[in-house]
């Protein structure tokens, strides 16, 4: 993206909610008490993708009970694995901003955060974007110039005369345009 930060907001846990996820170098999972977001997250399988959790409208009634439930999940710690942790917030009055900003900054320099099965799948998902930008940037390119060729419509006009092969025109076509088949 070219900046040192970018925040992607999603609306829901989908699986493009998930697949995002698997982009991001943190990705922070908010729940509302009171909503049962909780249990729609256990759901949906959004629990996986979080590495941070915050409880936001930490000023209702149930934010305890959410906030418990949330670390029960991960009450079972691996030695120098990062565990998500689980933060209250009410962004509405600014507070606990400053304790997500220092955890988003303890993942980044967590040195398991990014451990080597995390490292190849970003490797892997770069590669299959970059393969799908170059193919669709080659598409494109393609799709024009063709459009500007002339000789295509003669062309099928003789292939359905029956004068023509549509694989060597095909060929034929291709060189023109410097590419080729094989």
């Amino acid at each position: 993206m070219g900046k040192d930060i970018v925040l992607v907001e999603t609306v829901g846990v989908g699986q493009d909610e998930v697949d995002i996820a698997r982009l991001a170098h943190t990705t922070i999972v908010v729940a509302v008490p009171g909503l049962g977001d909780e249990v729609q997250a256990m759901k949906a399988g959004i629990m996986e993708v979080g590495d941070l959790f915050v409880v936001n409208k930490a000023d209702h009634p149930d934010t305890d009970k959410t906030v418990a439930y949330l670390e029960n999940i991960f009450r079972h710690h691996v030695e120098g694995e990062w565990t998500p942790p689980v933060l209250e917030a009410q962004a509405l009055h600014h507070k606990g901003i400053v304790e997500i900003w220092e955890t988003i900054e303890r993942h980044r320099d967590h040195p398991n955060a990014a451990g080597p099965s995390y490292m190849a799948e970003q490797r892997a998902i770069c590669l299959g974007e970059l393969r799908a930008l170059l193919h669709e940037g080659v598409q494109q390119e393609l799709s024009q110039r063709l459009e500007a060729e002339s000789g295509i419509e003669a062309a099928v006009e003789e292939i359905v005369a029956g004068t023509a092969d549509i694989y060597a025109t095909t060929d034929h076509i291709l060189g023109q345009l410097g590419l080729s088949l094989g």
